[in-house]
């Protein structure tokens, strides 16, 4: 359908965007794309609830900034 070929595309889009992150803000994106919890994503990375959330937090802001830009993900 046509919501899923746009939902692929913004999730290209998204993945083309990743390594525009820090390399923690890359982590925290990916194990949430893999389904893992706050919690678990703490255990993974040894690290403690409020830096995971401010992480995802400043993460999904900045690709939020990134995809609102003009070109973004684009290939352009």
């Amino acid at each position: 359908t046509e919501e899923m070929a746009v939902r692929r595309l913004e999730t290209g889009r998204l993945h083309a965007l990743l390594p525009l992150l820090s390399a923690d803000q890359q982590r925290v994106v990916e194990l949430r794309l893999g389904g893992l919890t706050t919690r678990e994503i703490q255990d993974v990375l040894g690290k403690g609830e409020s830096w995971v959330k401010v992480t995802q937090h400043r993460a999904l802001n900045r690709l939020r900034d990134l995809m609102d830009a003009p070109g973004a993900g684009k290939g352009s």
